[in-house]
């Protein structure tokens, strides 16, 4: 069985790689099809923000003995 804090420590870090991932697809489309632009400065901070919340998921996901 696993220990309840590893389950809920696995679930949270499954969720920010999504998280990131969603950040990746959607902000840039949404910026290509909206009407009020982002500006390539913005488009550039979504992208480093999901860098981080995806590598942060992966660093919480990695199972150590």
């Amino acid at each position: 069985m696993i220990p309840v804090r590893h389950q809920i420590k696995r679930m949270i870090a499954e969720g920010m790689r999504e998280v990131g991932v969603l950040l990746v697809v959607f902000a840039p489309l949404d910026s290509f099809l909206s009407r009020d632009r982002l500006t390539m400065f913005g488009v550039a901070a979504i992208l480093v923000l999901a860098a981080l919340v995806f590598g942060f998921g992966l660093f919480l996901g990695v199972e150590r003995p």
